[in-house]
This record gives structure tokens, sequence and C-alpha cells, in this order.
């Protein structure tokens, strides 16, 4: 309501509270009027919302500093429980994936195993073979020259019995 004039005087100032106290009075329509200084110091209201600021700025200091180790404790092993979990995953799935390559590498070795033992039975089943025949050839001509010596045999006996009968 009352403006500072630069370079006003202490008496303009003076009348200029006059006036409004006078104005404010005659408007004022049995109300109560309060009057005081425009400059009064609210140092006291300010003390309290300076005291309620650092109490609320301490009150939250000492709650985060008070916070309980085991929920630190329980936040800690339940995270190294998920990267022990995650890592067991993934160790199971190179196994698993190695597992695999192992039993590929295994069957392929049993056939080409497989096929060596193949091929070396035809072989030795060849060998025996050509063995069996060349045994068997070799028993008939035994067979066969036996019976020839027995039927030169036979005929020289057949003959010397012949000679003693005629003689």
């Amino acid at each position: 309501m009352i403006s500072s004039l630069s370079g006003s005087s202490e008496t303009d100032r003076n009348e200029q509270i006059q006036k409004a106290v006078a104005d404010t009075i005659k408007e004022s329509n049995d109300k109560v009027v309060e009057i005081k200084p425009a400059n009064e110091s609210k140092g006291s209201s300010m003390v309290l919302r300076m005291i309620l600021v650092v109490g609320a700025f301490a009150a939250g200091y000492w709650l985060r500093k008070s916070q309980k180790p085991t929920k630190k404790l329980q936040s800690a092993a339940s995270e190294a429980a998920d990267r022990t979990k995650q890592v067991t995953k993934q160790a199971a799935d190179t196994i698993k994936e190695d597992g695999e390559t192992v039993t590929e590498r295994v069957e392929k070795e049993s056939e080409k195993a497989g096929e060596k033992v193949e091929q070396t039975g035809e072989t030795v089943a060849e060998r025996v073979e050509e063995g069996s025949e060349k045994a068997s050839e070799q028993v008939e001509q035994a067979g066969e020259k036996a019976a020839q010596e027995a039927e030169k045999a036979g005929e020289m006996a057949a003959k010397k019995a012949n000679e003693s009968g005629s003689s």
C-alpha cells in the first residue's frame, strides 16, 4: 500500500502512513483492523521453519543410516543366488551341448570302427575261403593220388593173385 519513493523525506512517509491508516479504518465497516509495521522481522517463524527443515534432513539421514544390515545381506544373498542360478543354467547348457558333440563323435568313430571290422572280416573270410579251397584241392588231389595208388596196389595184388593161382 505504501510505496517507498526514492528521495522522499521522512515527513512524506509519515503522511502516507497516516493516510493509509485512515483509509483502511474508513473502509473497515466495523471490522477489526490490525496495524503493524511493514518491516517487522518474522524471525521466530523463520527459525521454526529452519528447525523443521533441519529436523527433516536429520530424520532422513538417520533413517538411511539405521537401515538394518540384514536387509542388505538378504539383498546380496538373493543377488548371489540369482547369479549362481544363471551360471549353473549356462554350465548345464554348455555340458549338454558338449555331451551332444561327444555323442556325435563317438557315433562317427563307432561307424568307422564298424566299417573297419567289416572290411577286416571280409578280408579274413576271403583268405579263409581261399585257404579252404586250396586245402580242399590238396585233399582232393591227395585222395585221387591215394585212390590211384590203391587201384595200382589192387591191380598188382590181383596180378599176383592170378599168377599165384595159375602157378
